[in-house]
């Protein structure tokens, strides 16, 4: 749900959730279903349990750094595999020129 379609009341409550309750490195314009559930509680003056919130929010994150380094890491493998293919090519490149430098020069013209 976008900001502008909310309610004024609950444009309050979604900036304050947004900066103070679970704030984000990027800039929101857009609620998410916590928000709205965080927004409700504040509006219907329900007590919040901000230690879940924050270890909910906490795990999430080592969630996604996770992920990060799996992906990380996976890069890395295919340039190291990437660098493997074309030592295999220049080889077969070298094999099939006959090993001299100008005779692949001749077979591209």
């Amino acid at each position: 749900m976008f900001k502008k379609q909310i309610k004024l009341e609950y444009q309050f409550f979604f900036e304050f959730v947004n900066k103070v309750v679970l704030p984000r490195a990027e800039c929101r314009s857009i609620a998410a279903l916590v928000d709205i559930s965080i927004m409700e509680a504040l509006s219907s003056f329900q007590p919040l349990n901000l230690v879940a919130l924050m270890i909910e929010h906490m795990s999430m994150i080592s969630g996604l750094i996770e992920a990060q380094q799996c992906g990380t890491e996976e890069i890395d493998r295919l340039i190291v595999l990437l660098a493997q293919k074309e030592a295999q090519m220049a080889l077969l490149r070298d094999e099939w020129s006959g090993g001299e430098p100008g005779a692949m020069l001749e077979l591209q013209k």
